[in-house]
């Protein structure tokens, strides 16, 4: 499979009624929407990842970024036929496989 395109979409819904930990209080959730492209076909995907850290160090925010900045450039353009081709593009030497 060889990803074409990714776009990403920031998707804030309110809730039905207020989610409460002891973090806080929360009225909306945030998320990433993935829509990946690959031979005319397209699939989603979500990241769960919330508005804030809390229970995670990892943000939609911060999500985002390494989706945007850092996997994306690096799987686009580029045939994977399994996941272990996918993993090489997301560890510490990601860089080495852009452009």
């Amino acid at each position: 499979m060889k990803l074409t395109r990714l776009t990403l979409h920031h998707l804030r819904m309110n809730l039905k009624s207020p989610f409460e930990t002891s973090f806080g209080r929360i009225t909306t959730r945030d998320c990433v929407l993935v829509e990946a492209w690959s031979n005319g076909l397209v699939g989603w995907g979500e990241c769960v990842a919330d508005r804030d850290p809390g229970y995670s160090y990892e943000t939609a925010g911060t999500a985002w970024h390494v989706l945007k900045d850092f996997l994306a450039p690096a799987v686009i353009g580029r045939e994977i036929t399994s996941p272990l081709e996918f993993k090489p593009y997301c560890g510490k030497g990601a860089r080495a496989f852009y452009g």
